[in-house]
């Protein structure tokens, strides 16, 4: 039996964590994560998941309902938990449920004690210039994401224009590159020593990613064969050509 009774994906923008979310959820054994603790989505999932309203939001009578029923949501076949969490969520969280587990003195106790014995699994692109300009060109045109057959999953139907911008891809790189330091500090300081994952090896090969997983929660990583990814990629000529030029221009 695995000793992880919970996996938490850590990860930025742009990193291909929707992707790694649906092929996890596809599996039946790494747990069904969302961003439950987006501060932007906590509305929406309240009101998914039934979670009685008349608890004000942010009460301890609240994050009590709140975190049982993401709990029953997230949680796949196997009785593994999965979420999805963003660096700029990691403080609302502690905020948010720390009351619940006052006893626990640090954030991977907290954790272990809402969500169960967690795995860590820290999702990268090591690409920076690539990711930048996936976030910027993302954001610009309203579009987030696409299904595996093109059509839109997250954004708008018909994409607004989009403008190459040196300086926004510039600061795009460095936010996202302290960001991934944070979660590296963080694990440092929590003491864990997460699966460490990376956007190309995940675009490139996705099973080869399930089946570490797989193999980190005892399950057959063979189970990982005939998933596939249910996103495709946005990335076209015209970001290579962003990416191209960014680079020559920075050189």
């Amino acid at each position: 039996m695995s000793q992880y009774r919970s996996i938490i994906l850590c990860a930025n923008p742009r990193s291909g964590s929707t992707m790694l979310c649906d092929l996890m959820a596809a599996t039946g054994a790494l747990g069904k994560p969302q961003s439950f603790y987006r501060p932007e989505s906590v509305p929406e999932w309240t009101k998914r998941l039934g979670v009685d309203d008349d608890h004000i939001a942010g009460s301890t009578e609240f994050e009590r309902a709140y975190l049982t029923a993401i709990r029953k949501h997230g949680t796949d076949s196997s009785g593994t938990f999965g979420l999805r969490l963003m660096w700029d969520s990691v403080e609302g969280l502690v905020d948010r449920i720390s009351a619940l587990f006052p006893e626990q003195q640090c954030d991977a106790a907290l954790f272990e004690r809402a969500f169960g014995s967690p795995l860590y699994v820290n999702l990268v692109r090591e690409d920076k210039v690539a990711q930048a300009v996936s976030l910027i060109r993302a954001a610009q045109s309203g579009q987030w994401h696409l299904s595996s057959d093109g059509s839109v999953r997250q954004g708008l139907g018909e994409p607004l224009p989009v403008t190459y911008d040196a300086q926004a891809i510039e600061k795009e790189i460095a936010s996202l590159t302290r960001v991934d330091a944070a979660w590296q500090t963080w694990f440092a300081a929590q003491g864990l020593s997460p699966l460490q994952v990376t956007y190309e090896d995940l675009a490139r090969d996705p099973q080869s990613v399930l089946r570490p997983l797989l193999t980190a929660v005892d399950r057959d990583p063979a189970m990982a064969r005939d998933v596939e990814p249910a996103t495709s990629k946005m990335a076209d000529a015209e970001s290579k050509q962003w990416i191209e030029r960014y680079r020559s221009e920075s050189t």
